[in-house]
């Protein structure tokens, strides 16, 4: 939720990540140019270069998330009532995920052929 709130905030983002979802969202964060990773071994400042390329980038990303939020208690409320009045002996049939119905390779498209002419 930190991650959320300085995107909310508009604030760039500098991540040292320690466990759990931490080093997906570094990740996430390095591929579209919203903040970096720490690394405590580098003394000299990585991101001096980059830092106006981040900035429009949170800008953009800040818009996003004050827009979802606006909506979030109303889009709460609309989902508890669709879990209410849809679900059937506990599970949403139509928010199910098609791939749970698919074999493996097939659910995540695996392709041998182009596996092996590599």
């Amino acid at each position: 939720m930190s991650l959320f709130e300085a995107l909310y905030a508009g604030k760039r983002t500098v991540i040292r990540p320690f466990c759990g979802d931490h080093p997906a969202n570094v990740l996430h964060f390095d591929r579209e140019q919203l903040g970096g990773y720490l690394d405590m071994d580098r003394k000299e400042n990585v991101f001096e270069p980059l830092l106006w390329v981040i900035q429009s980038n949170v800008d953009r990303h800040k818009q996003l998330a004050q827009i979802h939020a606006q909506h979030a208690v109303v889009r709460g409320a609309d989902l508890g009532e669709e879990a209410l009045f849809t679900s059937k002996d506990g599970y949403l049939q139509h928010r199910r995920d098609i791939a749970k119905r698919l074999n493996f390779l097939k659910a995540y498209d695996y392709d041998f052929d182009s596996m092996l002419n590599k």
